[in-house]
């Protein structure tokens, strides 16, 4: 569909290795400007004294210079190397995002090694899946909410870090010990370009997570047509970090974009002060999942409702007045590009944004392929679309309605998984991405679903339920999940916010019914929900329903849903069920 570098390479070979060997000697390094490593050092000598990383503890505001912060980076790849690790051993990094979550990462790179991030929030289990799965050497605790349970999840062979903050658990070593008997690990060279530089594990929707390996080439690529055709940034640059440091998103659009442009980072305290921290930091870029978007537009909605917002934005003067005051007040008043992925969002809440002024653009990609795929650009948005595939990206529609993708950026494979990564691209080099899609007349890309995720009914007929869910976007609603594999009809189960847990019953109930009502007259009857299950209590990745990223766990919705919707089937029920009895008959 568009212009293309070489494709990648095939990832088996490297992901039968047990151990990550370093690149080949005969690779090209790493280009200048895209070293990320590089990048840190020219800053720190060029300008040592400006601020890089902000970070509040306890109230208290911190910031670390470049030069500060790069002092510490080596001298932790000091006493990393102290430690005798064989070149690109893996450790790992715990904790909310802080700046030295940021450090820890870096440092790693610099002594020789690969780092790999864990989620908060997930199972002690899948933490020690992770842990062990990577073979980790060592792991770098943070602070976090359920820190106990993450060193509880560490083996005992395993060292422990702790990073300078008071709610770390007890560990072996201490950030604060190591660096203050190290010197600064002077850096010889950038790396060859094919070395691993980042194992990124998936949060894993359908079964255990996948470590995906991403090269220095990879992060390369796309750094370099992500920067020309995306962000093209202009000025002084600033990013609020929020989302986990884990993820390949907030790692590639904040960590490195941040390396790549000299932007400072200032990092959340706590999810619960995200609007105030936004309002404070006004990030020039930003991006988020629809749910975040709804909340934020929940809150202008609580303080001025939707009839006043309108006629007050109506006005010649009052009008531009209040979207500049509403964009300061989301925090997005210097956002030059706002983005939204992981899941559609509503046009009702893309145009609702850009009646402010604010042009929100829903992309598209995976960590396999480094989240470049397509994006709506300004003067080529579709909403309802992903946009167009990204220059260097070749996108096709295969015979069975996947999408699939190809460019230099790709992973080599699952790390320690053969099979998987065979199987995850094509015998041409396409990484199968396993979301069924099509392109309309003009090229625009649009996303129908997980392949996976469709529904079988009882009369053998299969749909996406997707669109479906989408009807029942708003600011109350947290997930929608269709459930009904092998049911007569399928059912939709309510997830509220703490918006809509707090909203009357009957007002709640309208917004479920208006759900029913802007379903798409294209869908047919058999498929269209019969009624509405309210969840019996918040989705959260602690319970299992959602991914440490808010992504739903549609087999565990099944699960815990299939018997209820099959009781409120059998009893011929309509509309929003707050409690059912579990179904016995079909």
């Amino acid at each position: 569909m568009s212009a293309h570098d070489t494709p990648s390479a095939e990832p088996a070979a490297i992901a039968n290795a047990a151990d990550v060997m370093p690149g080949s000697p005969s690779a090209p390094p790493v280009p200048e400007a895209l070293d990320l490593l590089g990048q840190l050092f020219r800053r720190a000598r060029e300008t040592p004294v400006r601020p890089w990383l902000h970070q509040t503890v306890a109230g208290d505001r911190q910031a670390w210079t470049w030069g500060e912060a790069a002092d510490e980076i080596a001298r932790m790849a000091s006493a990393l190397r102290a430690l005798g690790f064989p070149a690109g051993s893996r450790i790992c990094i715990s904790g909310r995002n802080t700046a030295h979550w940021v450090m820890a990462d870096l440092a790693i790179l610099l002594a020789g090694h690969v780092p790999v991030g864990l989620y908060p929030r997930q199972s002690a289990d899948n933490t020690r899946y992770v842990i062990e799965h990577a073979q980790a050497r060592a792991v770098f605790l943070g602070p976090a909410q359920d820190a106990a349970v993450t060193a509880s999840a560490v083996p005992e062979d395993v060292i422990t870090i702790g990073l300078p903050y008071p709610d770390v658990p007890a560990t072996r070593m201490q950030w604060s010990e190591m660096i203050a008997t190290q010197s600064p690990l002077q850096r010889e060279q950038a790396p060859p370009a094919d070395t691993l530089a980042l194992l990124l594990y998936t949060s894993g929707t359908s079964g255990r997570p996948k470590g995906v390996m991403l090269t220095y080439a990879n992060i390369a690529f796309t750094a370099r047509h992500a920067l020309a055709h995306v962000f093209r940034p202009e000025g002084p640059q600033r990013l609020l970090s929020y989302l986990p440091l884990a993820h390949a998103q907030e790692r590639l659009t904040c960590e490195s974009l941040s390396l790549l442009v000299g932007a400072e980072i200032h990092f959340l305290e706590k999810i619960e002060a995200l609007g105030a921290t936004l309002a404070d930091v006004q990030p020039t870029f930003f991006t988020a999942g629809p749910p975040v978007y709804a909340r934020m537009q929940a809150a202008i909605l609580q303080r001025l409702p939707q009839p006043r917002l309108s006629m007050l934005l109506a006005l010649p003067v009052v009008g531009g007045l209040l979207r500049r005051k509403l964009r300061a007040r989301l925090g997005l008043r210097d956002a030059r590009l706002c983005i939204v992925g992981g899941a559609p969002m509503p046009a009702a809440t893309f145009e609702w944004f850009a009646t402010l002024g604010i042009h929100v653009r829903q992309g598209y990609g995976s960590t396999e392929n480094c989240g470049y795929v397509s994006c709506n650009l300004p003067g080529a948005a579709r909403i309802g679309s992903v946009g167009r595939p990204l220059p260097g990206a070749e996108v096709r529609i295969a015979d069975d309605g996947e999408i699939q993708c190809r460019h230099a950026g790709t992973m080599i494979g699952y790390f320690r998984d053969p099979v998987r990564s065979r199987e995850a691209m094509t015998d041409d080099g396409y990484f199968r991405t396993g979301d069924a899609g099509h392109f309309d007349a003009d090229g625009f890309l649009y996303v129908d679903g997980r392949l996976g995720d469709r529904i079988a009914l009882a009369d053998g007929s299969v749909f996406a339920p997707n669109a479906i869910e989408a009807a029942f976007a708003h600011p109350w609603i947290e997930h929608a999940c269709v459930v009904g594999q092998g049911l007569a009809r399928p059912v939709i189960v309510i997830a509220p916010t703490m918006a809509g847990r707090q909203a009357a019953a009957e007002a709640f109930d309208a917004v479920v019914a208006r759900g029913f009502d802007v379903i798409d007259p294209g869908v047919p009857q058999a498929h269209r929900p019969a009624c509405a299950l309210l969840a019996s209590e918040a989705w959260l990745p602690d319970n299992g329903f959602v991914t440490p990223t808010m992504k739903l766990r549609r087999a565990t919705v099944e699960a815990e849903y299939g018997e209820r919707a099959l009781g409120a089937l059998a009893s011929g029920a309509r509309g929003l069920l707050r409690a059912v009895p579990p179904g016995t008959q079909a």
